[in-house]
């Protein structure tokens, strides 16, 4: 299983990043923004580019060659020069959000890449599910006003979670596997499962409750749910190989 690993979690680690920077560029672009609010969201896309280098270096360590790793390093290359140009800055000022598309493009192109590792809609629910988490325990950290996103990312995730269940039910049923095989995946399946369920319930809490989300909940609740897709690509891959 540990052999196994790099290979699993390099498209996941890469897939969040890519999501995280869609959900953060579409807020610094819609969002009400103040100058400081943009300035230390802006400051934590850094955050982004350590996931991306992460991913990058699971990705060589699991064999992966040609344009899938240049494009996955221009993207890393670019995005610490921004951020190192955005450490720079005096005050509450922030690079213009223009800029973010130099890095942006070749990690898109990563990033599809790796939805076609991990299947299109596969990777394409995996890229929304923990983009949104990540996105969104950024935008704490960044001690953000913007309230509605509270809301919105959590559903936006649990909507990816709902999705993620079914295509793999989707998935076996097409394949209709052995009763023996079925007994290997279900660990698998329970595991993911019972994560992503766990994970949903500790995001939502805080709405419930109607308290502000503190950033130690995202990141155990970001540690869960990447657990959860680990899990869930150990049964595709168990399906696939039968």
């Amino acid at each position: 299983m540990f052999v196994q690993l790099p290979f699993w979690l390099f498209p996941l680690t890469g897939l969040m990043a890519l999501g995280a920077l869609i959900a953060l560029g579409l807020v610094l672009w819609r969002g009400d923004l103040c100058p400081g609010q943009r300035s230390r969201i802006t400051t934590q896309l850094f955050s982004i580019w350590v996931i991306t280098g992460l991913s990058l270096m699971l990705a060589i360590e699991a064999g992966m060659k040609g344009w899938l790793v240049w494009c996955g390093g221009a993207a890393l290359i670019l995005g610490i020069a921004l951020s190192l140009v955005q450490s720079r800055l005096e005050g509450k000022r922030a690079i213009p959000g223009t800029l973010l598309w130099l890095p942006a493009m070749p990690l898109a192109l990563y990033g599809l890449g790796l939805m076609q590792i991990q299947g299109w809609l596969g990777g394409l629910l995996q890229m929304v599910l923990l983009g949104a988490a990540f996105a969104h325990l950024m935008l704490l950290r960044a001690r953000h006003r913007l309230q509605a996103f509270n809301t919105l990312l959590p559903m936006t995730g649990l909507a990816a979670a709902v999705g993620s269940l079914l295509w793999l039910v989707a998935l076996l049923l097409m394949a209709q596997p052995s009763e023996a095989l079925l007994d290997t995946l279900l660990p698998w399946i329970l595991t993911q499962s019972g994560l992503l369920i766990a994970a949903l319930l500790l995001w939502f809490t805080p709405l419930y409750r109607q308290q502000e989300t503190a950033p130690v909940v995202l990141s155990v609740t970001l540690c869960g749910l990447l657990i959860a897709e680990v899990a869930a690509t150990g049964a595709l891959q168990l399906l696939a190989l039968s």
